[in-house]
């Protein structure tokens, strides 16, 4: 008689009670009865058979699997082994047992009777069959499962571990990123979580839900330590300010390299020189004039194709440089009129980021913070072998601004100095920190931003004319009943300034020609009794658009620029100065570093400190009107030669090629740095570039 390899005789006997009542309790008898009686009937002779019965059919068992082997392997005797398998079989809860002496296999019984579990919807026993599985042999598969059940009881950091686990078996299963990083999230683990979708990028570069949660984890990170900025920033806490903010981009800017390393490939050639993309801030009309749309034009004149784009959102749409100067433009007669239109200038619109990265290779970074969004495109211009500005034109970044909250003269409330100002300058510290190169308006500014750009090499392009810019050849005003003495201020910032350095000598020069008189054009407080006293000398104009404030500027007799020196009012540029040369308007202004820089005294203008010198100049300029054309007409010639277009086109293409010769010099030096130090017997030889 030849029997099925699979028929277990003591399981059969032990299973139908009938047998042993009929005393069929040894292999033969047993064997006869399932031949002629028991195949027929159905009856189970094997423990495949009995995993059928109970619908698990798809479970692997080892070949010729009895139930003595089961005693055995379980160290039970034959009778407990029995039950011990017959309460496996019915019990709600999975029972912990044995069927191979092999791991292996007993993790693959596990993890099937897990997957049949769960499939009829005993999650439970799945849930612990799964975790016999994962004890016999770890798998990525068992893991998943017992990592869900724990997500799905919102027990994330349990979740958390398990498909920590997970990953440091296989890398190469997307669940277990986008797993982890879920629990991250809710776990508000942002730092892990950056980590592991950066890691899973480097296996599944193209999946976009990795990169995705990568920028939204950056954001989450950065909000959550803003929270210690902020509070850092309304209490006037600068220098901690500055650390912790560095801390944070820095790292931030560690976890966006990696990525962009990861996902870039650098430029092979030689970098497009003639390719120029300006992301800059658009928010304020002289920041838009003369570091943004002057630039444009200057890099056309000098043969580059040049883009700019607001750092504020790369989606927006933003207006051609016509629109953007819509409120700037006069009359076609006036001799102030938009010549732009005329220009072949462009501002991209609807363009990302990252698509205009792709088709520039020299980048500026025109005063900008360093939010997130910034730190990412810095860090992939620079995974991408491209050359980084970091450009500026006020002392934005040292922890001395802004100065004190009274010398806005009300014009700027509490909330917007502390959580706008303060927190901005040392936001603005950290951007310039990850640039490569920087571009700055006065040589005092330039050597500040130098200190902190990696190269240390800041150049100066100062501001200057552009094609909007009106001229008016010096003139006697012989129609004029007075003097105008004009003052104009389109910043917040000068108050106490000029209240403490020439409202004094003013008072007298008022009070000494009846033909004089004030004309003050933006944001200026000045005190009711001396508006009073002066009531018909003083005449008070409001802010306003470039045109406007041209117009007035160019009616008048004296310009004054008023600062109290220090090192901000060191960085200031001179473009009252030279806006009041292309008029004719000669100007006394503060002793200021970058005045003293650029104004010859007594040739092309005056400068002047204390309010003796400032007395003396004005009442000297009002009294003696040869004085003020001789003055404004040397201005004029200056300006016209050292501020013009050309001028400033050949500047520009003298900073482009001197950073990307110092750029190929750095790139040489680190090569042959890495070179010397895989071989260790070179290190002592000096490399001349």
């Amino acid at each position: 008689m030849v029997m099925d390899s699979h028929f277990d005789w003591i399981l059969y006997c032990m299973l139908h009670g009938d047998l042993r009542d009929h005393g069929i309790l040894d292999e033969k008898k047993a064997a006869l009865h399932f031949v002629k009686h028991g195949k027929k009937e159905g009856r189970v002779a094997s423990i495949s058979d009995l995993f059928k019965r109970y619908g698990l059919e798809k479970i692997s068992l080892p070949d010729d699997f009895s139930l003595q082997q089961f005693a055995e392997l379980n160290e039970l005797e034959l009778i407990s082994a029995w039950k011990k398998l017959e309460k496996f079989l019915n019990s709600e809860t999975a029972e912990f047992i044995k069927i191979s002496a092999l791991d292996y296999e007993n993790s693959k019984f596990f993890l099937e009777l897990a997957q049949s579990y769960e499939l009829s919807e005993k999650k439970e026993k799945a849930y612990q069959c799964y975790i016999y599985s994962n004890y016999f042999k770890p798998s990525s598969s068992a893991l998943e499962h017992i990592g869900n059940w724990h997500m799905s009881k919102g027990e994330y950091a349990a979740a958390d571990i398990v498909y920590g686990k997970a990953l440091q078996i296989s890398k190469k299963h997307k669940w277990a990123y986008k797993n982890t990083i879920n629990c991250c999230f809710h776990l508000k683990n942002y730092e892990k979580g950056i980590s592991v979708a950066t890691e899973g990028l480097k296996n599944f570069p193209d999946l976009n839900f990795l990169q995705s949660s990568f920028d939204q984890l950056i954001e989450k990170y950065w909000l959550e330590n803003e929270q210690r900025l902020v509070a850092l920033s309304l209490c006037s806490e600068r220098s901690a300010l500055i650390a912790e903010t560095d801390k944070t981009v820095t790292s931030i800017a560690g976890f966006c390299r990696k990525k962009a390393l990861l996902l870039s490939n650098p430029i092979q050639s030689r970098i497009n020189k003639k390719r120029v993309l300006i992301i800059g801030d658009f928010g304020l009309p002289q920041c838009r004039r003369y570091r943004i749309y002057q630039k444009l034009e200057q890099l056309a004149a000098a043969g580059f194709v040049a883009n700019a784009m607001p750092w504020t959102e790369a989606q927006k749409e933003l207006a051609d440089p016509e629109q953007c100067y819509k409120t700037e433009v006069m009359e076609d007669d006036s001799p102030y009129h938009d010549k732009r239109r005329e220009l072949n200038l462009k501002v991209y619109q609807d363009l990302a980021f990252e698509e205009a990265l792709a088709l520039n290779d020299i980048i500026i970074f025109y005063r900008v913070p360093a939010y997130p969004h910034i730190i990412n495109l810095i860090e992939t211009a620079k995974a991408l072998g491209k050359i980084t500005f970091y450009e500026i034109d006020d002392l934005l970044f040292e922890p001395i601004y802004p100065p004190p909250l009274e010398s806005y003269g009300g014009y700027v409330n509490q909330d917007f100095y502390f959580n706008g100002l303060v927190k901005g300058m040392a936001y603005y510290r950290s951007a310039a920190r990850l640039c490569q190169f920087g571009i700055a308006s006065t040589k005092p500014l330039a050597e500040k931003l130098g200190q902190l750009v990696t190269s240390g090499n800041c150049f100066l392009h100062r501001n200057g004319l552009d094609c909007n810019t009106p001229s008016k050849a010096p003139e006697i005003k012989k129609n004029k009943t007075y003097i105008d003495i004009f003052y104009g201020s389109g910043t917040h910032a000068h108050n106490i300034d000029f209240i403490a350095e020439v409202l004094p000598p003013l008072d007298k020069l008022l009070a000494k020609h009846a033909n004089v008189r004030l004309i003050i054009a933006g944001y200026l407080q000045l005190p009711s009794d001396f508006l009073t006293k002066y009531k018909h000398q003083v005449i008070l104009k409001p802010f306003a658009e470039l045109s406007t404030y041209l117009t007035y500027l160019s009616e008048v007799d004296i310009n004054i620029a008023v600062l109290l020196e220090d090192d901000i009012t060191d960085c200031k540029s001179e473009l009252k100065w030279f806006e009041a040369a292309s008029l004719g308007v000669p100007s006394v202004v503060s002793k200021t570093r970058n005045y003293l820089d650029v104004i010859r005294h007594e040739v092309d203008g005056f400068v002047v400190l204390g309010q003796n010198e400032w007395f003396d100049t004005l009442d000297q300029l009002i009294i003696n009107p040869n004085k003020r054309v001789q003055i404004a007409k040397t201005a004029m010639k200056r300006v016209q030669e050292d501020y013009s277009v050309a001028a400033l086109a050949d500047n520009m293409k003298n900073v482009i090629e001197t950073a990307i010769t110092n750029f190929y010099q750095e790139q040489k030096i680190l090569t042959c740095n890495n070179y010397n130090t895989a071989m260790p017997n070179n290190n002592e030889k000096l490399i001349k570039l």
